[in-house]
Formats: structure tokens, sequence, C-alpha cells
């Protein structure tokens, strides 16, 4: 089994986990401080979209723990606690200001104290230090294709059997299926005879090639058409209702 540390203390991980289920696991809960009141946060989403696990892990700020797998010897810090995640004096801004801190408006009496108030706030405030390295760029790939499907769920799965040749499915994770893995529910990840990349960043990149579907195709880009047209179409009218309303709220002001 992997061993991690966090803050200088080593845990036990299993080699599956990512370093989000290594720390739960342990016990682990708060895994780092909010920007502006320091209260604990930690894992949420498991998806990486909410970024209540952000994590200094060898060197780098600021990543996000439930995507990070853990590996052999993996350093993790916590962030955005100066004196201690754990007992975040800090947090005494929750007390203090029970009604909010509106940090742009504190001390604006006095320029002087309120060019410090500021430099403290945003000292305290932030993300992590910079990383410890330079980190080598990754290498990126130019793709031109017919039809772009993002996400590998049932829905873009059937999307890219439905679409044939010269369609492109994209996927972050692992494996294809979505939420459907959530359930155990069997998946069909079947998309004809498919070309599997996975660049840097656990991404990985499907070329459909199922043959002679040039008409369900173009039916497919049709129909991406007529939705953006549509979406369009939504955009402008939404922006004329709100012209009315200004202009007939300018008309009930008029003398």
């Amino acid at each position: 089994m992997p061993r991690i540390s966090l803050d200088g203390a080593p845990i036990e991980a299993q080699a599956q986990d990512t370093v989000a289920a290594a720390l739960l696991r342990a016990g682990v809960t708060t895994f780092t401080r909010s920007i502006k009141y320091h209260r604990p946060r930690g894992p949420f989403c498991f998806a990486g979209s909410c970024g209540q696990c952000l994590m200094r892990i060898d060197g780098l700020p600021s990543l996000l723990a439930c995507r990070v797998p853990v590996a052999e010897g993996m350093r993790c810090e916590r962030q955005n606690g100066p004196l201690g995640v754990e007992n975040d004096l800090f947090r005494a801004a929750d007390f203090l200001f029970p009604e909010g801190l509106d940090h742009h408006h504190l001390l604006v009496r006095s320029r002087l104290l309120g060019r410090v108030a500021l430099e403290i706030a945003r000292r305290l405030a932030g993300l992590g230090e910079l990383p410890d390295g330079v980190e080598r760029p990754a290498r990126g790939e130019l793709r031109r294709v017919e039809l772009a499907i993002v996400g590998a769920g049932a829905a873009g799965l059937a999307a890219a059997r439905a679409s044939g040749a010269g369609a492109l499915l994209i996927e972050r994770e692992g494996r294809a299926g979505g939420a459907q893995l959530l359930f155990g529910a069997p998946v069909d990840t079947e998309v004809g005879r498919a070309e599997r990349k996975q660049p840097a960043r656990r991404v990985d990149a499907r070329a459909i090639d199922a043959g002679e579907a040039s008409t369900r195709r173009a039916g497919c880009l049709r129909s991406a058409r007529a939705s953006v047209s549509s979406w369009r179409s939504w955009e402008k009218g939404k922006k004329r209702s709100a012209a009315r309303r200004r202009s007939a709220g300018a008309d009930t002001r008029s003398p």
C-alpha cells in the first residue's frame, strides 16, 4: 500500500485511492479553509468542480485532492491556514463581523489604515504559494474533426454511436459511463472502432469510426447547428425583452 504524508504526518492509502479518499479514510475532514472567513472546507462534489478540496501536492499549489491519485511518498500540504488549518485563529472573523466582512470598505476613513487593512486581507486570503519549481509544459495536440462530443456518459455514448465516422468523443475520467457507474448498472461503452487516447491529466479521447454513417452524422450536425441557432434566438429575445422593460420603466418615471 502506498504511503503519503499530510503536513508531515504519514498516512496509509489504498492503491486505487485519490488523495481525498485516503485522507477521509484516515479521518481528515478539513482540507482547507475558505478564502475570506477561514471556515473549514472539505470534499463536496468529488468530481473536481467545487474547489473545496484544494491542496498543495508535491510542491504544486491548489490541486484538486479528489482528482489526484495517490503515489508512494506523495507530500500533501493544506493551504490558507497561516496558523494551522485545524485550529485557524483567523476564523474569529466570523464572530467579529457577524453581519459580514466587506474588506473593500474596511478602515476607509484613513487612507493609510485602509491600505494596511487591504494588504493584510490579501496576505490572509489567496490559494497557496507559488510552486517549488517550474512545471514542464504538457504536450498538446490539435485535432480537426467534424463533430466533438464532450462527456462519455449515457448521452455522449449514444451520440457517438449515432454519429459514426469523423466524430470525437472526449471524456476526462479514466473510463466511460458517467453517472451510470454510481449505481452499478451495466454500461455499454461500445462506440464502433474506436481510437483510445489518454493525454496528460488523465483525459481520454476516443476517435469514433463506425463506417458508412455519413447520413446519420449529417443529421447530428444539422441538429447541433439548429440547437446553436435556437440558443442565439433565445438570447436575442431575452435582450429585446430587457430593453422593453427598461423603456417601460423610463416612461413611467417621466413627468
